[in-house]
C-alpha cells in the first residue's frame, strides 16, 4: 500500500541535492515517536535477518523547485509518497503524521496538511513503467569493491531479479515460486548520488515488467533493486 503526505510549506525551504538520508531519517524519527520498539526493530534487524530489508521505499519531494549553489529551494506545498508491502509498518507511520502533524526533514520543520492512504493495485502480468527514482543493481567483488550495473548490461536484470526474490522471501516467508522479469524500453539515465558519503549509480529508465500480478504488486510496494529503502527504486505504471 502507499502513504501520500502533503506538507504546508508557506515559505522557501532549501535542502541539498542529495536529500534521501534526511528523508529516510525524517521517517525512522516519526516511527520512533510513535512506536519505539517497532522503529528499533525495523532499523536494527528489519526482514531477512542479515540482508536487514526494510520493505519501504519513499519518492522524491514534489513542489516547485529550484536549483542554486548546489542545493535545491522548494516553495509551495510539498507532496512525498511513501509505499510499503508491510501493512504494519504503514499502520504504524499513519498514527505517527496523525499524532505528530508534522515532519522534521533536514533543518525543517513541516506542517502535515494532508494524509491519503492509497491502494494502487497491479493487476496485469506484463506492464510497462517509468522510473520515479533510478534503480541500484549492484555487486560486490572479492576485494570488497562495488559494481553498479546499467540497463544495458544483463546483469542489472540479473541483480534486480534477484533483489526481488530476496526480499519476497524476507518477508512472507517462503520463495516465489515464479521471478519477475523486465526489459529496457530506453537506454536510460545515469544518476549519481551521494548517500552519508558513499557515491551510488542508479538509473532511470522505462521498462517492461513481466510477472505474477502479486510479484509486480510487491515491487511496486518495496521498489525495484536495492537500497529502495533510502528512496530508490520507485516506480509507476504507464497506461
Amino acid at each position: 500500500m502507499q502513504l501520500l503526505l502533503t506538507f504546508d510549506n508557506k515559505g522557501v525551504i532549501d535542502l541539498p541535492i542529495n536529500y534521501n538520508y534526511y528523508i529516510q531519517s525524517a521517517i525512522f524519527n516519526l516511527l520512533a515517536g510513535e512506536d519505539a520498539e517497532y522503529a528499533e526493530l525495523l532499523h536494527e534487524k528489519a526482514y531477512g535477518g542479515n540482508a536487514r530489508y526494510k520493505m519501504f521505499t519513499f519518492g522524491e519531494l514534489n513542489g516547485r523547485s529550484h536549483f542554486h549553489d548546489k542545493k535545491l529551494y522548494y516553495e509551495g506545498n510539498l507532496i512525498l509518497e511513501i509505499r510499503s508491502a508491510s501493512d504494519e509498518f504503514l499502520q504504524v507511520l499513519m498514527n505517527a503524521v496523525l499524532n505528530a502533524g508534522s515532519m522534521r526533514i533536514g533543518r525543517h520543520t513541516l506542517q502535515i496538511k494532508k494524509v491519503e492512504g492509497l491502494d494502487y493495485q497491479i493487476r496485469d502480468s506484463l506492464i510497462k513503467i517509468r522510473t520515479l527514482t533510478p534503480i541500484v543493481a549492484k555487486e560486490q567483488t572479492d576485494d570488497n569493491k562495488t559494481i553498479y550495473y546499467s540497463p544495458q548490461d544483463v546483469r542489472f536484470i540479473r541483480r534486480v531479479r534477484e533483489a526481488f526474490e530476496s526480499k519476497y522471501e524476507a518477508c512472507c516467508d517462503t520463495k516465489p515460486q515464479r521471478s519477475i522479469d523486465m526489459l529496457p524500453m530506453n537506454e536510460g539515465k545515469k544518476v549519481v548520488t551521494n548517500y552519508k558519503g558513499t557515491w551510488i549509480n542508479a538509473y532511470h529508465g522505462v521498462f517492461q515488467l513481466y510477472g505474477d500480478p502479486e510479484h509486480l504488486q510487491f515491487m511496486y510496494d518495496v521498489g525495484l533493486g536495492v537500497k529502495t529503502s533510502q528512496g530508490f527504486g520507485m516506480f509507476e505504471v504507464l497506461n
